[in-house]
């Protein structure tokens, strides 16, 4: 029985391997029962006709069942393993041919001599067309476009369906070609066939297999340079998407910030402001988008990407733009914090011009400058320069904050606050010398009060210290005139005192030309007087107290001498003249003793009339003293009513001496007793 099968391929009709058993059947009947082989049994099957070809017709196994049950056998295996068969069943068809054996050895030895030499030329031809092919296949030279690529793919596809399948069946001739020269040497007992060094089935496999390799790499680079072609085309298409709709965001920005209007008020500027900021935080928000477009176009050019040109370029103007609009916001951040400040500046310059004009509304009021109480007034004034010297710190400050836009140029308002702050600066100058000369004209008033106060005062001491110098000076012995003395010599160095401060109030006097004023110049007259009355009063009581000094040492020597001479008389008015020769030479002796003491007190005594002699010459004159006295009297008042407090006590009708006032309504005045004190006015008359 024959066996058919429909075989469309070296594939997978030979996976069952009943294509195999059926061939061997065909060749031979006897070597098999077919008809219980079933096609569901792929490996038993397979191994079954592997064994039989091998054990019945000499056929080498070349495969393993296991490498043909598979989803698609190799292909060139199967035809190699097949061509075996023909080349068997060839052999076994013509050895049925004994009478022509060794002619057809002969003959087959020939042929295959010339199979030899067909296999190493293709081989040849097939190695040098692989060696050619990979060259190739490793070139990555590939078009930068889109469509470039795509006739790249299409050439390499052309090649795998259209150039490789004929080589494909060379290799397979080839490889058939020497498994055949292999089958016939053997079959002649030959030794195997060597080929040429490079031209084995190895090392044709080996080419084979490094240039399918190489498709494999090539397919897969052109597959992975087209994705990287459509991603960068997309990547393109996105970049110009962005740059369009962010070159006109940048155009209506531009145009927005090139034509600022900066308000020409305080309110306007810092609602321009406030507008500034809502523009500046919606520009700046948006700083992602362009550093997206620079990585866009970055990644582009990194890739070279085929118009690379033309995206670096739109992308330079779109970040050049960019760059241009964050300098316009900067700039117009800056005027607009330039004419806020100015504007602020110039307001502050107002406010201070306010108070300063204030101020000297102030010092030029009648009310301020014709102020009876100079005290109040002075305190007034002090607390008006502590303001003034506030605005001068303001106005330090203000001059230094305008510094700041001294580099300024093309700024009307610049030039308006310039002008506000000079005349701002000058009618401050002119303020403080306002305050000065206020200030002077109230230190001459208090100078000048001050003055009459001195006066008062120099002419109450003078009273005062007249009327104590005309006190007689009453002196018992020495150590009370030494204290008279002492009291004295302060009196004089109080006397110096008070001249030094009468002459510093005459120059004083004479630099507001007080000299020239009739109530200063009465009172001036008046306190010269008492100064020549005081001072010969003074002179007067020295030349008393050094006198009164003198009489108290002379009365002393002469109590002296009186009380020697009572002692000397007692001696020489003694009776007693001796009553032998021893006392009357004593006596005599005692008696010439007595006569040189007495000669020699002579002198003592004349020296002491002499001595009171010029005592008596020397003695102040009491005329001068009477003189003075009524030359200089001091005004007197009398008690209306009786008084007691304030230092003194006074009765109706006693008579005092009056001092000076201490008001109007106080009275400085001496008692006859001799105590100081202030009576109210009202209770004494001048009498």
């Amino acid at each position: 029985m024959n066996v058919n099968f429909i075989l469309q391929d070296f594939t997978s009709s030979w996976r069952d391997g009943m294509a195999f058993n059926a061939l061997l059947h065909n060749q031979n009947p006897d070597c098999m029962n077919f008809s219980k082989l079933h096609s569901s049994n792929h490996l038993e099957n397979l191994q079954h006709a592997f064994d039989v070809a091998e054990n019945r017709f000499g056929i080498p196994s070349l495969l393993d069942p296991e490498d043909i049950d598979v989803q698609r056998p190799d292909e060139k295996s199967i035809m190699t393993y097949i061509a075996s068969y023909y080349h068997t069943f060839s052999k076994l068809n013509e050895g049925q041919r004994g009478g022509k054996k060794i002619t057809f050895i002969i003959s087959k030895i020939k042929m295959i001599e010339d199979q030899q030499r067909d296999y190493e030329i293709a081989s040849k031809d097939l190695l040098e067309w692989v060696a050619t092919k990979t060259k190739l296949m490793r070139n990555r030279n590939y078009a930068n476009t889109i469509d470039g690529i795509q006739k790249d793919f299409k050439a390499f596809k052309s090649y795998t369906t259209r150039e490789k399948p004929p080589k494909c069946k060379e290799k397979v001739n080839v490889e058939a070609n020497f498994f055949e020269i292999e089958m016939k040497l053997k079959e002649l007992r030959q030794p195997p066939y060597v080929p040429p060094e490079g031209h084995r089935l190895s090392d044709i496999e080996q080419a084979w297999k490094t240039l399918e390799k190489e498709e494999h790499l090539q397919e897969t680079a052109l597959r992975a340079e087209l994705v990287r072609l459509e991603r960068l085309e997309q990547m393109a298409a996105k970049f110009h998407q962005k740059v369009s709709l962010r070159n006109s965001y940048l155009d209506e920005m531009i145009q927005v910030l090139s034509d600022p209007r900066y308000g020409a008020n305080l309110f306007n500027v810092e609602a321009s402001l406030k507008k500034h900021e809502a523009i500046s935080a919606d520009i700046l928000s948006r700083e992602d988008r362009f550093k997206e477009i620079e990585r866009l176009m970055g990644q582009l050019e990194k890739e070279k990407y085929h118009d690379n040109i033309v995206v670096s370029k739109l992308g330079k103007e779109l970040l050049e733009k960019w760059t241009q609009l964050l300098a316009l916001l900067e700039q117009h951040q800056q005027k607009l914090e330039v004419q806020n400040n100015l504007l602020s500046h110039l307001r502050d310059i107002e406010t201070v011009h306010s108070s300063v004009l204030a101020l000297m509304e102030t010092f030029a009021s009648e009310e301020f400058q014709k102020a009876t109480n100079i005290d109040e007034s002075m305190q007034k004034l002090n607390l008006l320069e502590s303001e003034v010297n506030a605005i001068a710190d303001a106005i330090r400050k203000l001059k230094s904050f305008h510094k700041r836009f001294t580099d300024l140029t093309d700024n009307e308002l610049k030039e308006n606050v310039k002008d506000k702050l000079q005349s701002l600066e000058k009618d401050y100058s002119e303020l403080v010398n306002f305050s000065k000369s206020t200030r002077q004209r109230f230190e001459d008033i208090q100078c000048v009060q001050q003055l009459r106060i001195d006066l008062d005062d120099i002419n109450h001491w003078l009273t005062e210290k007249t009327t104590v110098s005309m006190s007689p000076a009453i002196v018992k012995d020495l150590n009370a005139l030494s204290l008279q003395l002492e009291k004295h010599k302060t009196s004089q160095n109080e006397f110096k005192k008070w001249f030094k401060k009468y002459e510093s109030t005459q120059q004083s006097m004479k630099r507001f030309s007080l000299d020239k004023d009739e109530a200063f110049s009465s009172k001036v007259k008046s306190i010269e007087k008492l100064w020549d009355e005081l001072k010969a009063l003074m002179k007067d009581r020295e030349l008393k107290l050094a006198a009164l000094f003198s009489a108290l040492n002379l009365n002393s020597d002469l109590n002296d001498a009186e009380s020697w001479i009572k002692d000397i008389n007692s001696l020489v008015s003694s009776a007693d003249v001796g009553t032998d020769e021893v006392t009357c030479q004593a006596l005599s002796n005692r008696h010439k003793e007595v006569c040189q003491q007495i000669k020699v007190f002579e002198k003592e005594m004349t020296k002491l009339s002499h001595a009171f002699e010029k005592l008596h010459r020397e003695m102040p004159n009491t005329a001068t003293k009477r003189k003075l006295v009524e030359q200089r009297r001091v005004p007197q008042v009398r008690a209306i009513y009786s008084y007691k407090g304030h230092g003194v006590e006074v009765v109706k009708g006693e008579l005092m001496f009056f001092f000076f006032f201490s008001n109007k309504d106080w009275w400085n005045v001496r008692t006859a007793s001799g105590s100081d004190g202030f009576v109210p006015a009202n209770y004494v008359k001048v009498s």
